[in-house]
């Protein structure tokens, strides 16, 4: 095989494959896209990978491919997407990725990566799919990724990240799901959020996160999850929450929320699932929320109403019963 030199497209995904990658795949030269995903293959990458400078697709994911990045790899200047997720790569990600100005989407989710991201991952501006979730990188998150207006999809979760929520990161109009939980990011859910109208998806739970929810969150109208669970937020819940019209799963449990629930949240037609538990909140729960007709699992530790039950929905402790 490693004999076809003027092979383009070589995609053997989905197979039985075993053993190591060939170094000889370095002489497959002309190639453009390189697809060995969901196999069985193991050992190390060799760095004659980084001879492949026409590729523009490198996928390797959902393998058991151990040991670091090749260096050589920020020698593959044409590519345009690079996946290594699911298998046992370690280490640092070479400052050589730095080169890669023209990649739109680097995928390496649920490795053992640590150590800092690179400081211009995105030098080029055309990255758009940023995901590094399930991995153990540390530091703050690159200045390069805040002025990154390309973004699209930002997943970060479950690493050792730092820094203050609301500096590390910017503008991002087209942007429509942004990951940050399982980190160690502080400070207060900045407004400019709003900027990123198509934001569908935030989910920035379990950080240190304190401050007041921004009652101009409001505006993200294609936002459908919103996770905002185990941090430090204070303050009431705005009643301009009512206006997220797209709105399906909220949670903000496990904060220093306080006040009451807002009457207002009883017009999200789309909520499905609503968990305020476990925050300082106080009086009843507002009868309008019985107009949610698509509440299926509402979780809280205030007072319930009557016209809870006259919709189907069931309390907590009648679901815990049942199970």
């Amino acid at each position: 095989l490693c004999m076809l030199t003027k092979i383009q497209y070589l995609d053997l995904s989905s197979n039985k494959l075993t053993g190591e990658l060939p170094a000889s795949l370095g002489n497959l030269t002309k190639l453009v896209t390189l697809s060995l995903q969901e196999n069985r293959i193991s050992g190390s990458t060799p760095q004659e990978i980084g001879n492949l400078v026409n590729l523009n697709i490198l996928n390797f994911g959902y393998n058991q491919i151990s040991g670091l990045v090749p260096k050589t790899f920020g020698n593959l200047v044409s590519i345009q997407l690079m996946a290594m997720v699911h298998n046992q790569l370690t280490g640092s990600l070479p400052r050589e990725f730095e080169n890669l100005t023209g990649i739109a989407d680097l995928w390496l989710d649920n490795n053992s990566f640590s150590g800092h991201l690179p400081a211009n991952v995105c030098m080029g501006g055309r990255l758009k799919t940023f995901m590094i979730g399930g991995n153990a990188f540390d530091g703050p998150i690159p200045r390069s990724l805040k002025t990154c207006t390309s973004l699209v999809k930002l997943s970060v979760y479950n690493n050792l990240l730092t820094g203050d929520i609301s500096e590390h990161f910017g503008v991002y109009p087209h942007l429509k799901s942004v990951s940050l939980s399982y980190n160690r990011f502080f400070g207060q859910i900045s407004p400019n959020w709003v900027a990123s109208p198509q934001l569908e998806e935030m989910d920035f739970h379990k950080n240190m996160i304190t401050g007041v929810l921004p009652p101009a969150l409001s505006k993200l109208s294609n936002l459908g999850l919103l996770r905002l669970d185990h941090n430090n937020i204070s303050g009431e819940i705005p009643a301009e929450f009512g206006n997220l019209k797209s709105l399906y799963k909220i949670n903000l449990s496990f904060n220093q929320l306080s006040g009451y629930l807002p009457a207002q949240l009883g017009k999200l037609s789309n909520l499905g699932y609503l968990d305020v538990s476990r925050n300082n909140l106080s009086g009843p729960i507002p009868d309008e929320l019985g107009d949610c007709i698509r509440l299926e699992s509402l979780n809280s530790n205030i007072h319930w109403s009557k016209k809870y039950w006259m919709n189907g929905l069931q309390h907590p402790q009648q679901q815990k019963r049942k199970a």
